[in-house]
């Protein structure tokens, strides 16, 4: 079987990512419910990224950063006990360590103090 190079989603792709926005639907109301959770989704979710970073996953880190933006607001509505700078924090320590991995990123000391 081939794969499909015109670019259009074939229908397990579909099911796949209305499932993907099913379950994060069921994820807000649950946090909403329990705020504790969105701490850990949170943490969960700069776990996955780094994660992706570490196998070379570019584009999957490039994914997570794009859900972290999104998530933040989730997890405010939430009223969780993180930090308003935790979404801008999480994105830098994923896309820091993926350049760290790519090999384009030395940190210098006044960044590092910056932090």
């Amino acid at each position: 079987m081939t794969p499909d190079t015109t670019g259009t989603p074939n229908r397990r792709e579909e099911l796949g990512f209305i499932a993907f926005i099913a379950a994060n639907v069921a994820l807000a109301l649950v946090m909403y419910k329990i705020p504790f959770l969105a701490n850990v989704h949170n943490a969960a979710t700069v776990l996955v990224g780094l994660s992706f970073a570490a196998r070379r996953q570019f584009d999957y880190v490039v994914y997570t950063g794009a859900y972290i933006v999104g998530a933040e607001l989730v997890w405010r509505v939430c009223h969780a006990t993180l930090s308003y700078e935790s979404g801008k924090y999480s994105l830098v320590a994923v896309f820091g360590f993926a350049l760290w991995v790519m090999g384009r990123w030395v940190p210098m000391m006044p960044i590092l103090l910056y932090f």
